[in-house]
């Protein structure tokens, strides 16, 4: 089965250059309840702008997110034909929208998965900083049936040593510098509260119409950003070649 699932999960992810999954036990969600699941899957795919904090634009910020969160929509869609036709059992949990009241929770969550399945940890931002990338990317977590999988361990420190960039360039002072390990409550890292009651107040001011783009923490990381520069400069130069249909690596 392990090979089956491998396979499909990589054909469907081979036209979307840079994207990357990995998977992990569904033993910590509530979604095994179900008994129809019992593996998570996240699916990772770079920013396609580095942008840093010294050069911050809150609107290319915005616009950047909007074109990451169309192509992870993408991603998904084919992921779910993918998993249809071949019967998999498989499902896209729905992405809460509550931007104001704690627990500000998924019912399954990215950062979790990610830590499970070996991707990456937790920042002293709370965001899910991943080998290859670092912060910035965007995901889609699913779940699914498989009768086995071959996994990762998952990671349970801090790797971010002695750099505190993302604590520094927080422009609300909510990121309280503590480290990260497994069971780590995020509350204990960061206000989320504040922290979105903030960005909403500053977006209303400015007339956005939305939450304020912050990111700041998130564009403050060195991690990752070497990879994603290679990955947008080769895509750039097949681009110039004529090359329309790229393969990522899985």
């Amino acid at each position: 089965m392990y090979n089956k699932v491998k396979e499909v999960f990589d054909r469907a992810l081979a036209l979307f250059p840079g994207v990357k999954w990995a998977c992990c036990p569904l033993d910590f969600s509530q979604w095994k309840e179900s008994g129809k699941y019992n593996y998570a899957l996240l699916v990772y795919a770079p920013y396609d702008e580095i942008m840093t904090i010294w050069k911050y634009k809150e609107p290319r910020q915005a616009a950047q997110k909007r074109r990451r969160s169309a192509a992870m929509k993408e991603v998904a869609a084919a992921l779910e034909k993918a998993a249809k036709a071949a019967g998999i059992p498989f499902l896209i949990p729905p992405v809460t929208r509550d931007n104001m009241s704690p627990p500000y929770k998924m019912s399954l969550s990215s950062k979790e998965v990610g830590v499970r399945s070996g991707v990456g940890w937790i920042g002293r931002s709370d965001l899910l900083i991943t080998y290859d990338y670092g912060p910035r990317i965007e995901t889609v977590s699913a779940v699914f049936y498989a009768d086995h999988m071959e996994t990762r361990p998952p990671v349970t420190k801090n790797q971010c040593g002695d750099c505190s960039l993302c604590v520094k360039a927080c422009p609300f002072h909510l990121i309280t510098g503590k480290t990260w390990k497994e069971g780590t409550p995020r509350e204990e890292l960061l206000d989320y509260h504040n922290c979105s009651v903030q960005r909403d107040l500053l977006g209303r001011k400015m007339g956005l119409g939305r939450k304020f783009m912050c990111a700041r923490c998130l564009l403050a990381c060195p991690v990752g950003v070497e990879n994603i520069q290679k990955l947008n400069a080769s895509l750039e130069r097949k681009e110039e070649n004529g090359c329309t249909a790229c393969s990522a690596d899985s």
